[in-house]
């Protein structure tokens, strides 16, 4: 009997002897794959490392925790990351009119190269620091996924928000 299932697979049956005979009819077998998954040529998208890895150390008091929390919050969550961008160019343009209206009391443009573009024409001015944080915004947005491009958004959040502290504590002491 352990013969006939043995070799019933394979097409062959038991002899009276018990040694293995070709089966004189042909085993059908009802073929359930339509298609073998191994031949078939796929493209597999090979994931780089995005920062976000387990290899990395534990952070080790409570701000650093806060830190990677937040980050790991901005990487779940492109909602967030829409609305860090949107506000760093809120903050840009509100920035820009702080600065005109500073420029337009006597102050000077801290940016050396934004100094130049405004001493030859205010238009070109605005044109170049709106291009400036666009393309940035752009940048930030392709490198959501990874944690420096996070990192380096929630820079900029806090250069504009500086900057914005700057004007209104400048505002306050030209007028006090």
């Amino acid at each position: 009997m352990n013969c006939l299932v043995a070799l019933e697979h394979r097409g062959e049956a038991c002899g009276r002897s018990g040694a293995p005979e070709r089966a004189t009819e042909t085993h059908t077998r009802v073929e359930r794959r339509q298609n073998d998954r191994r031949q078939a040529k796929r493209f597999v998208w090979r994931e780089r490392r995005s920062g976000f890895d387990r290899r990395q150390q534990l952070p080790r008091n409570a701000a650093e925790r806060v830190f990677a929390d937040t980050l790991a919050q901005l990487r779940a969550r492109p909602d967030l990351v829409i609305l860090v961008i949107l506000t760093i160019n809120l903050l840009s343009a509100v920035d820009a009119v702080l600065t005109l209206n500073a420029l337009s009391l006597g102050a000077q443009e801290a940016n050396p190269l934004l100094r130049t573009l405004m001493e030859r024409d205010p238009t070109l001015w605005i044109w170049a620091k709106t291009a400036m944080v666009a393309v940035l915004s752009f940048a930030l947005w392709a490198l959501r996924r990874y944690r420096m491009g996070l990192i380096a958004a929630l820079f900029g959040l806090g250069a504009f928000t500086a900057a914005l502290m700057w004007h209104i504590v400048g505002s306050i002491a030209l007028f006090s």
